[in-house]
């Protein structure tokens, strides 16, 4: 896979798995929270959102759910509704024929709509590798 980065599958209750990018040997941020007791609602809730948005598809909750930020990247916001817990996600081709794959999780912008330029950088760099990492598949 692209520069030392894989792309593992995460099982669910509801039988869909999750696409989650992660560096080769370590945890990606979903293991990280499954083991950790505070964090284990965080994931519970994340792992909900985007099984619904899997489910219904991307395009159904745009400006809802799921928001652009590049669209040339393919680079998406994914939100937990109610709560400040966004998912940075790359989504080959959003409107038909779609594959999620989650990047981070971080905390949200308490209504400003900004995203700091640092989680938009991190974002963007590593959509371009979970481009190429489905490409190579």
């Amino acid at each position: 896979m692209a520069e030392g980065y894989e792309i593992v599958e995460h099982e669910t209750e509801c039988g869909n798995p999750i696409l989650v990018l992660r560096r080769k040997g370590s945890p990606d941020f979903l293991e990280k929270m499954q083991v950790d007791r505070k964090s284990q609602d965080r994931y519970r809730l994340i792992v909900q959102m985007v099984a619904k948005v899997q489910f219904h598809g991307p395009a159904k909750f745009l400006g809802k759910l799921v928001r652009l930020l590049d669209s040339g990247l393919s680079l998406f916001e994914l939100k937990v509704a109610g709560k400040v817990i966004r998912v940075m996600a790359y989504i080959h081709q959003p409107y038909g024929g779609y594959r999620i794959v989650l990047l981070f999780d971080f905390n949200g912008h308490q209504g400003s709509g900004k995203i700091p330029t640092h989680v938009m950088r991190r974002g963007k760099e590593l959509a371009k590798i979970a481009r190429r990492s489905l490409e190579e598949e």
